[in-house]
């Protein structure tokens, strides 16, 4: 793939659809697929039949930067053998239930990546730089000021997780 700079903006539209059900449950559409839900738990008065719409945020935001890890390890000959995916995300419920002048969004997201790869530490870096710098989900947080700390290792076991 080139790596080419363009001066022209190459726009994608991004859609979906959603109907409300009430009892904080929303069904969701993207495309041709089947219906999805966001529900809240039933302490904040849901029913707990989904997960919620920031539980979604940050499964789509391990997917994003799988993908994209994907994308540049064929582009750097990088020899991806496996990898797994766990994150975590901190939010202050206040900001959420308007009892403190807090944001309602993630205050930081960790991100524990491990890659089964023989590649080293060297290989890891120059694909982190390249996936950092064009995985949008990434940046979407980055840019919205939530502190991302990211934990990649290599070959480190078969689930990711706090260090200890």
């Amino acid at each position: 793939m080139s790596m080419s700079k363009q001066a022209t903006p190459q726009l994608k539209t991004v859609s979906t659809q959603g109907q409300w059900e009430g009892g904080y449950r929303t069904a969701l559409q993207v495309r041709q697929f089947s219906a999805f839900y966001t529900a809240e738990p039933e302490k904040i008065g849901g029913d707990n039949s989904a997960p919620t719409p920031m539980e979604y945020v940050l499964a789509s935001f391990n997917g994003c930067i799988a993908i994209v890890i994907e994308m540049v390890a064929r582009e750097l000959s990088f020899d991806l053998q496996g990898m797994q995916l766990k994150a975590e995300g901190y939010i202050d419920q206040r900001g959420l239930l308007g009892t403190a002048d807090v944001s309602p969004h993630f205050q930081e997201v960790h991100s524990f990546i491990n890659f089964r790869t023989p590649e080293g530490p060297e290989r890891l870096e120059e694909l982190k730089a390249q996936v950092l710098r064009r995985c949008p989900a990434y940046n979407l947080l980055k840019d919205a000021g939530i502190p991302i700390h990211l934990h990649w290792t290599l070959n480190a076991g078969e689930e990711p997780g706090r260090e200890q």
